[in-house]
């Protein structure tokens, strides 16, 4: 069945070259390298004011009572695919930036002590694990959407949803 289903696969194209193979392990290996070397730089890196997170928090509250409003004489909207995409889309995203944690963390085991892990400089200075945090504050906007999808639907959005989402992004 294996060979039957690759030879199906590559029926129509040729598989990669040894060349091929190499520039794409090279490309990898480079982009790991820069994941690395990144540095999160306040003031430089993009949307690293402090005054982001709190705009985005202060849309995210005012925009919550204001859909409220709207959706009150609305029927709720149904959308099962949109939901599902977003929710998938989430939990997979979160998973990859969970896994590169873990693995990052990992790697550094034999280096840090348990507490070093957590309050040595070095690890501070990690390129990968800064460009986990930044990626993770973007996820917390993205989730900001969890709410606005209760609200179209019209089902209740306890104080400690929306709180909890605004406080985990400031």
């Amino acid at each position: 069945i294996l060979q039957k289903t690759f030879i199906y696969i590559y029926r129509e194209t040729s598989p990669p070259s040894l060349a091929e193979m190499d520039a794409a392990a090279r490309q990898a290996t480079e982009l790991w390298r820069t994941a690395h070397d990144w540095r999160f730089v306040p003031g430089r890196t993009p949307y690293t004011h402090w005054s982001y997170p709190v705009a985005a928090v202060a849309a995210y509250v005012a925009a919550l009572p204001a859909l409220t409003r709207v959706m009150a004489t609305r029927k709720p909207i149904d959308m099962p695919y949109l939901l599902f995409a977003h929710n998938m889309s989430l939990c997979l995203a979160s998973l990859s930036l969970a896994s590169w944690l873990t693995y990052t963390l990992a790697s550094q085991a034999a280096t840090y002590s348990y507490v070093g892990l957590i309050c040595a400089k070095g690890m501070h200075e990690h390129g990968h694990l800064q460009l986990i945090y930044y990626l993770n504050s973007f996820f917390k906007v993205w989730e900001f959407l969890d709410t606005f999808l209760l609200v179209l639907r019209k089902k209740p959005v306890p104080f400690l949803h929306w709180y909890h989402h605004a406080a985990t992004l400031v």
